[in-house]
């Protein structure tokens, strides 16, 4: 997997680089669009229901962004609003078995089934071990989707805040010429023992 930065705009206001996840069948880009919003588009040379990609502490930088997020909303969001009952309603429909499983705050492609439903495309977050699983859930019939972040209006409320936080960590990580930190040294010498 290749994580990469790239210009996409010249905005003041807006997050300047779009980060790139590469595989053989498919390249997911994870950007802060002109609107503000966040997303997690998914190009596909063929339509698939579900994209996994494995994020391991072999990529320390990398898998520090995802540990953050996957904490910020699984204990410290939690520990600091445990009495208000409005972010443990956002919370309940966030969290599910120790897994965040964000609904895209867009509907997919097709909007509406026969019934008056809504369709949502689906980020599933988890933790293994010394990995992180992001899952990728199609539930358009198109092979290209996204999954969008609303900073201003999301169904789940503040709990969009650390994925902000990840975007503008994710510029640190990609960095060429990054200063290492004591924490990768100390992993990468249990590594070589």
């Amino acid at each position: 997997m290749i994580v990469k930065r790239e210009k996409i705009n010249n905005m003041e206001d807006c997050h300047k680089y779009l980060y790139e996840f590469k595989e053989d069948k498919f390249i997911i880009n994870f950007f802060q669009s002109g609107n503000r919003d966040l997303y997690f588009n998914c190009l596909c040379s063929e339509y698939l229901k579900e994209i996994n990609i494995e994020i391991t502490k072999s990529d320390y930088l990398l898998y520090n962004c995802f540990d953050e997020l996957y904490n910020e909303i699984i204990y410290e969001i939690q520990k600091k609003y445990h009495d208000s009952i409005v972010i443990k309603e956002y919370y309940q429909k966030l969290i599910k078995n120790d897994e965040i499983i964000w609904e895209s705050d867009d509907v997919a492609c097709e909007a509406e089934l026969n019934d008056g439903n809504k369709i949502y495309n689906f980020l599933i977050i988890s933790k293994q071990e010394d990995k992180y699983i992001l899952n990728f859930i199609n539930n358009s019939h198109r092979k290209n989707f996204s999954i969008s972040f609303n900073t201003d209006r999301s169904k789940y409320g503040s709990f969009v805040y650390p994925f902000m936080t990840l975007v503008r960590n994710l510029e640190d990580a990609t960095e060429e010429n990054h200063q290492i930190t004591i924490d990768e040294w100390s992993y990468q010498k249990k590594l070589i023992k």
